[in-house]
This record gives C-alpha cells, sequence and structure tokens, in this order.
C-alpha cells in the first residue's frame, strides 16, 4: 500500500466516528471499496501485509493519528454543520425524520396526492417490511420521489 493509499484509508476510517448512521455507513463502505481498489484484504492491511511496501510505509504513529482525527473531525464537522442547518430550515426543531423509514412514512403521510399508486404500495411495503437502508435500486425510487415531492434524504 502506498502512503497515499494509507493515508485515504486512515481518512474514511476516521469518518466511521460521525454522529450520522448514514455518513459512517457510506464511509466504511468507501473504504471497503478503497481496499479492494488495492486488491488488499482487512487482513492485509491489519497484519502489515501486501500491497507497496508492505507495512514499512514510512508514517509514524503520529502521522496516522493525525490522518485520522482529521478525517474524524471532517465527518463530525460535516455532520454537526448540516444538523444544525436542517434545524434552522425546520424552525428551529429536529427534523421530522431519522430513518429512511421515516422519509417513506413523511411522503407517505405529508405527500400522499403527489405519489402515484405503485410508489404508495412501495413506500407502505418499506415501512411495513421495517427495512433501515435502501437498496440502490430502492434508492432511486427515493430519490425521484424525494425530488417530485421537495423531501430530504438521509446521506
Amino acid at each position: 500500500m502506498t502512503p497515499e493509499q494509507k493515508k485515504r484509508l486512515v481518512q474514511l476510517l476516521g469518518m466511521l466516528g460521525s454522529s450520522h448512521d448514514g455518513e459512517v455507513l457510506n464511509a466504511a463502505k468507501m473504504a471497503q471499496r478503497h481496499l479492494g481498489s488495492m486488491t488488499m484484504t482487512w487482513e492485509e492491511v491489519l497484519g502489515g501485509q501486501g500491497g507497496e511496501g508492505g507495512g514499512g510505509n514510512g508514517y509514524s504513529e503520529r502521522d496516522v493519528e493525525a490522518a485520522y482525527q482529521a478525517g474524524h473531525a471532517s465527518g463530525y464537522g460535516k455532520g454537526y454543520a448540516e444538523g444544525k442547518a436542517d434545524a434552522v430550515m425546520n424552525g428551529g426543531g429536529m427534523r421530522a425524520f431519522q430513518s429512511w423509514r421515516g422519509v417513506a412514512e413523511e411522503l407517505l403521510s405529508q405527500h400522499g396526492g403527489l405519489l402515484t399508486e405503485w410508489e404508495i404500495g412501495f413506500f407502505e411495503n418499506y415501512v411495513e417490511k421495517r427495512w433501515s437502508v435502501p437498496t440502490p435500486k430502492q434508492r432511486a425510487v427515493f430519490e425521484k420521489v424525494a425530488d417530485k415531492c421537495g423531501v430530504s434524504l438521509p446521506p
């Protein structure tokens, strides 16, 4: 693993400290994709094996900690700023929903008149099955309908 690849991985792992579950999940997925692009496994990374340069990459423990903290601060800061902006947009209160199921419930209750019969069935099914994170195809439906209804989506 090159020093640049390791720095990026450490930054992504630092974002796992975000207070927003969606950002944490996204950072974990990005870290996994980054690892896959290097054709490495977590076992190799944690054991210091594989990749260019193996375990001796020239980074000190202080460098690694600084990169981790920078990634964590970035993820936390972004989540905090977005949460604060949402509170201002919603009259100072918390968002009406915190999850994808909450979005589906809001679309059904507040925007049902704009939804097609198929979309209503889709969101009713999503809520009924208590899914937490949509698949890419489900997310595409969420994005299309949210855009049509002017609703914000979780990260």
